[in-house]
């Protein structure tokens, strides 16, 4: 501990392992960088130590790491959990106000992304000086006094009736074997469920995840919630969010807003992996080759072949320094 200034060692004494006083003065030891400083405004006659990292109280206020947290109550003050507090006034996130929360029921919910009270679910994020606390639409059947979250994901929770996908109820789902296998894979006893829908015909003995929403088991793999007819598990590799793998074959796959997919086979089989994007359904390149519907296409420059949006039209190009090869609205 680095030496404390203007101290009084007659009344010197320890408060806890982050707080000491003197007959004038509050001072709080950071154990990360070893500084001493000491508490602004607190009264050292009255000041104690709260159970919970670094916290404490006097007469006027609660003190958190060595700062004073305006508004709160010290008398009713109680520590939840980590960052969160509450007083006769309400709850509070990092000690800033989150409006809307019932104190007395409140529990943090999972992580730091939802918590709840006998009122329903709420999601919260901080902006600027603020907490935006914003109510959470749920599935009817969702019973508050019993919803927990499955091994800490924030997608996943059950109730003593039902297993739920983001607060939405997963058809069929048993709830003491339902778990989590991913943030929108899970799996029980009788089957796989993607988000909320049981995905039909998957052997759950072999079932395996993959990477990026795709899974397989012994017969067929699988991407979100739809068999690939094109693909055979034996030798099938995801390789990253846009090329896939059978055998020594690579794919490159796109997706419209209606969830349907289209995979290409590429004609390289010396794909640069790193470099490789998709700029559309048609067109894709990696720095040695543009790609037309997943044949080279050595007419279009590489280096300057790209994507480029029109604002006026709400549409795109795709060109390069040479000519415009396709514009679509």
């Amino acid at each position: 501990m680095k030496k404390i200034q203007n101290a009084d060692l007659n009344t010197f004494e320890e408060v806890s392992k982050e707080y000491y006083r003197d007959k004038n003065n509050v001072f709080y030891y950071d154990n990360y960088d070893g500084d001493v400083k000491r508490v602004k405004g607190a009264d050292a006659k009255t000041f104690e130590a709260i159970e919970g990292y670094a916290l404490g109280r006097d007469k006027n206020a609660v003190y958190d790491r060595g700062k004073m947290i305006k508004g709160l109550d010290p008398v009713t003050f109680e520590d939840l959990n980590g960052d969160f507090y509450k007083d006769k006034n309400g709850v509070y996130y990092e000690g800033m106000l989150m409006k809307g929360i019932d104190s007395k029921s409140f529990e943090p919910f999972v992580n730091y992304t939802h918590v709840k009270d006998k009122n329903g679910i709420y999601s919260f994020y901080q902006k600027e000086n603020e907490v935006v606390v914003e109510k959470v639409e749920i599935s009817p059947e969702i019973d508050l006094k019993t919803l927990q979250p499955i091994e800490n994901y924030s997608e996943y929770s059950k109730d003593k009736n039902n297993v739920y996908y983001h607060f939405k109820k997963i058809e069929g789902a048993d709830i003491k074997t339902f778990e989590p296998e991913g943030y929108s894979i899970g799996k029980d006893k009788m089957g796989v469920y993607y988000e909320t829908r049981k995905v039909n015909g998957v052997d759950v003995n072999s079932f395996e995840v993959l990477k990026n929403d795709f899974f397989k088991d012994k017969n067929n793999v699988y991407y979100k919630n739809k068999k690939l007819e094109i693909f055979k598990p034996k030798n099938f590799e995801v390789i990253d969010y846009s090329l896939v793998k059978q055998n020594e074959d690579l794919y490159y796959f796109t997706e419209d807003g209606n969830n349907n997919t289209k995979f290409v086979p590429l004609e390289s089989k010396n794909v640069d992996i790193d470099t490789f994007q998709i700029l559309d359904d048609d067109y894709a390149k990696d720095k040695n080759n543009v790609y037309y519907k997943g044949k080279i296409f050595k007419e279009a420059d590489v280096k300057t072949l790209d994507k480029h949006y029109n604002e006026n039209d709400n549409g795109y190009k795709i060109r390069d320094k040479k000519k415009v090869y396709k514009t679509k609205k």
